[in-house]
């Protein structure tokens, strides 16, 4: 819109490779997709984030003021968030993500390698349900968006999404895609707010081969995601854990605060369900640079133990004392029988890699 294309944020917005802004009271910071983050030369002074945030706010109908010191906002493919001083004494803070129709991630070998690319390919061709955690700016949302074309043209994709970052159907014209997003603002009525729930009943209503929440960060999304697993729908979400192995602990947190149910029997359809996780992280390192830690197959769940998991593929690094440098080393793990006989039943367990078939020993990157 206007405001934002007629004030400091404007040269960022037009960069491509720039996905994060913020302000954090004194300085303005940017996430570029090739340089990492980074404090630009020139500065905008405090008084002109608050002006901002004031004229987006008037615009917006939303107060932005010692009562209403939080602001939230969408536009198109921006997503902005202000915090007034009342809250942040160092001053007015900005956070904006700007979204665009395109595919940060060109090919899987640029997360991975060849074989681990060829294994996520296979596993969202047989429809297993899908989570990717880790932090933000990692790329899970890129990873989705990514996997989604490894989908049939011929299957039916329902995406759901608080705001619409995703932009599936401008990325996959030839694709049956309906997409949904929910209506959750605070200072929306009641009565005319949109769940999670609520898109996913319209969503399976129409009959999808996959449904897709870009995201789960509440109760809501989270039991929303598993009512489509558990209607026989393959499902794929993303979402803030430590660690592969945490995603099931995190969804059940998530589940809990709006159903009391059975911890265990929670568990237990978590992990057959959706039983990949993935694990994404990033690194600064001659750019901005992202890829795949680890890849695990959630096995079973009980009150003992907890959740149960095999490491299917893992990155980690080793140090050399000769050398003194660090090098990528790549462990391995078979799948379950259990999802090689999903492979078998659609017919492309041939084109899986040995590697994931039996145990293997470590190979160097």
């Amino acid at each position: 819109i206007d405001i934002t294309n007629n004030s400091f944020l404007k040269p960022y917005l037009e960069d491509k490779d720039i996905t994060d802004i913020s302000f954090n009271g004194t300085d303005l910071r940017v996430q570029h997709n090739k340089k990492g983050r980074f404090i630009p030369a020139e500065q905008p002074k405090e008084d002109e984030v608050l002006s901002l945030a004031k004229r987006l706010a008037d615009h917006s109908n939303k107060g932005f003021n010692n009562s209403k010191p939080i602001l939230d906002l969408a536009y198109g493919n921006l997503r902005m968030n202000f915090v007034g001083d009342i809250v942040s004494p160092y001053g007015t803070t900005l956070a904006a993500r700007s979204s665009r129709p395109a595919l940060a991630i060109d090919d899987l070998t640029s997360i991975t390698n060849e074989k681990v690319a060829t294994l996520l390919d296979l596993l969202v061709k047989s429809e297993v349900g899908i989570a990717i955690c880790g932090r933000t700016g990692t790329g899970k949302t890129e990873v989705l968006k990514k996997l989604m074309g490894s989908t049939d043209d011929s299957k039916k994709i329902c995406l759901i999404e608080d705001t619409m970052d995703s932009h599936l159907k401008t990325l996959y014209p030839n694709k049956d895609i309906n997409s949904y997003r929910v209506l959750l603002d605070k200072d929306r009525p009641e009565q005319t707010k949109v769940s999670y729930m609520d898109a996913v009943e319209t969503g399976l209503r129409n009959n999808p081969d996959y449904l897709m929440i870009s995201e789960i960060r509440n109760g809501d999304a989270t039991e929303g995601l598993l009512e489509a697993a558990l209607t026989d729908h393959a499902v794929m979400t993303s979402l803030h854990a430590s660690e592969a192995s945490g995603i099931v602990s995190r969804m059940i947190s998530l589940y809990k605060t709006v159903r009391d149910k059975d911890e265990v029997l929670l568990g237990k359809d978590i992990v057959k369900n959706i039983p990949i996780g993935l694990h994404m992280v990033c690194e600064e390192k001659k750019g901005y640079v992202r890829y795949l830690k680890e890849l695990v197959e959630f096995t079973g769940f009980d009150a003992e133990k907890g959740v149960q998991w095999n490491s299917i593929f893992k990155t980690r690094k080793e140090y050399d004392e000769k050398t003194q440098k660090y090098s990528k080393v790549y462990e391995y793990g078979s799948l379950s029988e259990n999802l090689l006989n999903k492979l078998k039943d659609k017919e492309i367990y041939h084109l899986l890699p040995d590697e994931f078939k039996r145990k293997n020993l470590p190979l160097t990157a």
